[in-house]
């Protein structure tokens, strides 16, 4: 299989996405022009880390997988058993959170070890992630576990949490330094991954957050940054929500690599969906702006009346393409990095993603771009654990 690394976006989407498909699938792949549309093309630390990760989880033989290499061939060999553990460091502070993308995919199908005693069935593996926890161009760590953890169990797994994230030492741009501990629960013999069916966003009935500040970032940063970002949410559309103020924590990590803060906001609705909102702070960067940042990334998200944020929106069609059955999710406007990630999941498996514009949310007041949802549509593989 081949795929162009700058199709659309040109970014390092495509390499996440068909290297997982490559090693779950069993497919031989060659990637060209490898970031091909960003500044800087070719493979970066964060991209060569998650690419050899899974290239030890299935055993692969990899060419290609040097700095700023724009091709790359993955031949994958059956995956490692359960129960194997992994060690991937960026030794930069590149994204953990898409390292994390690249591998979990892979993960849920590695084989348990067995041996003669069914009770020592072993169906976990272990991942020690080290790079950057909360840095640009990246949904933070607090996403992955507060927004894209529940969210998977509940598309995919009938509610049931395969994926259980520890994070060790928060790791700032830009000398990254942070760790997390992942491990992860394959699926069961004969098992396969439930289609998503998400078409009722409902209201929002709580919005939560976590301000964190570490090194010599103090805590008064974070109380600062609390008071803007109460601010911003009380003067919008949601400010009749309960309890923000006792919602909205503060936290002062000292174990942290580096300095930094981050804001990490996270609304909930009433069916159940699950939408984040999070900005970096920096030295020369005002609290204020911060804030704002955080605040409106959540809002707009919210105003589109879809069942899913923007990061989440790509994050699923993975397993929506593995997935058994009809897949049906509404979401807001259509990112770039959502239809890399169609054409990905159609030249590796053959499903066709399908979407539609979808009636606007009647009432609002907002822009019309704002008001923009779509219906994505698409029968998946059935791929089968085994």
């Amino acid at each position: 299989m081949n795929l162009d690394g700058g199709y659309s976006e040109g970014g390092g989407q495509i390499v996440r996405n068909g290297a997982s498909y490559s090693a779950i699938l069993q497919q031989p792949l060659t990637i060209s022009n490898i970031r091909k549309n960003r500044p800087s093309p070719g493979l970066k630390n964060q991209h060569l880390t998650g690419i050899r990760l899974v290239n030890e989880i299935c055993n692969g033989q990899l060419q290609g997988d040097e700095l700023n290499s724009i091709r790359i061939h993955l031949n994958p060999s059956p995956l490692k058993p359960a129960g194997s553990r992994f060690l991937a460091d960026a030794k930069t502070a590149g994204s953990i959170c898409l390292m994390i993308q690249i591998s979990f995919p892979v993960l849920l199908f590695c084989p348990p070890t067995t041996d003669a005693n069914p009770r020592k069935e072993t169906k976990t593996q272990q991942v020690v992630l080290k790079g950057g926890t909360d840095v640009s161009n990246s949904p933070p760590i607090d996403y992955i576990c507060k927004v894209f953890n529940p969210m998977f169990a509940r598309l995919f797994c009938g509610g049931k949490s395969h994926c259980h994230i520890n994070v060790d030492r928060r790791g700032y741009m830009p000398k990254g330094g942070g760790q997390v501990t992942m491990n992860v629960e394959s699926l069961k013999l004969g098992e396969y991954l439930s289609p998503a069916i998400l078409l009722e966003r409902g209201n929002v009935v709580r919005i939560k957050g976590r301000i964190v500040t570490g090194g010599r970032t103090d805590l008064a940063v974070a109380l600062n940054l609390k008071k803007f970002v109460l601010e911003n949410l009380q003067k919008s559309e949601y400010g009749h929500i309960k309890k923000l103020d006792e919602d909205i924590q503060v936290a002062y990590e000292p174990g942290c690599y580096g300095s930094g803060c981050s804001i990490n906001l996270l609304a909930e609705t009433s069916t159940g969906c699950l939408f984040g909102g999070s900005a970096l702070g920096g030295s020369k960067r005002a609290l204020e702006e911060t804030a704002n940042e955080a605040c409106e990334e959540l809002l707009r998200n919210l105003r589109h009346g879809g069942c899913v944020d923007e990061y989440l929106q790509d994050m699923i069609v993975i397993f929506m393409a593995l997935a058994k059955g009809k897949s049906q999710v509404i979401t807001g406007p259509l990112t770039s990095h959502t239809t890399t990630a169609f054409y990905v999941a159609k030249a590796m498996t053959g499903v066709d993603f399908s979407y539609h514009r979808f009636p606007t949310v009647e009432g609002t007041e907002h822009d019309a771009d704002q008001q923009e949802r779509y219906l994505i549509e698409c029968e998946g593989i059935g791929h089968i654990m085994s």
